[in-house]
């Protein structure tokens, strides 16, 4: 997500590594030299390692310099991280996300590794994806559902007199009733239909687009060109993440971590910027993200290690 996350910036992922790595290890020279070689391979790394070393310390924790004379055990340690892990992700929330209070004043949203389904007032059935916020608005003549950020999909309940109208981002779908999905990540906006039909507008620097969009159909507005795409998607695939599952085709490796972060409660770090290039295509189970990033990683030669059972790290073998 755009401006909201540091999860797809390869300098702080070594940095907040190099910071996890310290902690697991205390008083290991070998791991603070290789990280003092890193720092002074350029100016930014010293910049992204010390603000890691901050949101650490907002966590309660003080990254050790020097070894403590009785460390204490590893399974001591590695309790300890796991509890910081959590927090320090807190923290990275509070500082790096300008829009989380949206999230805390929407009328439903959800966190990572969570789903929800909420059933409205006129009975039509919204189903939130992991990080996802949105408010709802009805009134006699109008359903109103604003997208904040995220991913929903919507069973809409036919009223012809009340059209149902979801917003995000000046993207506008209008129906009366039907099955579809809205995403709104950073600046990218989609709109996908299972059944039935829907009327798509969007209001982008001084322009108005619009298209009708039947079964099957996807319209999608990006941050580079803004310009509106309609294309197809198969309708079965519309929604698919609600039993958890996730098709891509053609997708990079990068892009199919950036899903697999939202399910998992945790940090995955994709550190090398080749195989975050690479293309995949197939059906993944996000129920479990490190058997999926196996599954994911395995033609291309990568792998998954397991610093504890929230920091997960993508690297080449």
């Amino acid at each position: 997500m755009s401006g909201m996350s540091h999860g797809d910036d390869p300098v702080w992922e070594q940095a907040l590594n190099w910071v996890i790595l310290l902690q697991e290890t205390p008083g290991d020279q070998d791991v603070s030299r290789r990280r003092d070689i890193w720092l002074a391979e350029s100016e930014a790394h010293v910049r992204a390692y010390r603000k890691a070393e901050k949101i650490w310390r907002l966590t309660g924790q003080v990254v050790p310099v020097v070894a403590e004379p009785s460390p204490p055990s590893r399974r001591r340690v590695r309790v300890g991280v796991m509890s910081v892990v959590m927090a320090m992700a807190a923290a990275v929330a509070l500082l790096v996300l300008p829009g989380y209070g949206r999230f805390l004043w929407s009328d439903y949203h959800t966190g990572s590794g969570e789903t929800r389904q909420v059933t409205l007032a006129d009975q039509s059935v919204v189903v939130l994806d992991a990080e996802s916020a949105a408010n709802v608005t009805f009134s006699s003549d109008r359903r109103a559902v604003s997208l904040l950020s995220g991913r929903a999909f919507f069973k809409v309940s036919p009223d012809r007199s009340r059209p149902f109208v979801v917003s995000a981002q000046g993207m506008t779908v209008t129906v009366t009733g039907t099955a579809f999905e809205v995403s709104s990540r950073g600046d990218d906006v989609a709109v996908e239909v299972q059944s039935g039909t829907v009327a798509v507008a969007v209001a982008q620097g001084g322009r108005h687009m619009t298209a009708s969009l039947g079964q099957g159909g996807r319209a999608h507005v990006s941050s580079q060109g803004g310009s509106l795409a309609v294309d197809d998607v198969p309708p079965a695939q519309v929604g698919l993440w609600r039993s958890g599952r996730l098709a891509v085709n053609g997708a990079t490796v990068a892009e199919v971590v950036a899903e697999l972060r939202r399910r998992h409660a945790g940090v995955i770090l994709l550190q090398d910027p080749v195989l975050a290039a690479r293309r995949v295509t197939g059906v993944f189970d996000m129920n479990d993200p490190a058997v999926a990033l196996d599954a994911v990683l395995q033609p291309h030669g990568g792998r998954v290690r397991q610093l504890t059972p929230y920091v997960l790290v993508v690297s080449p073998r």
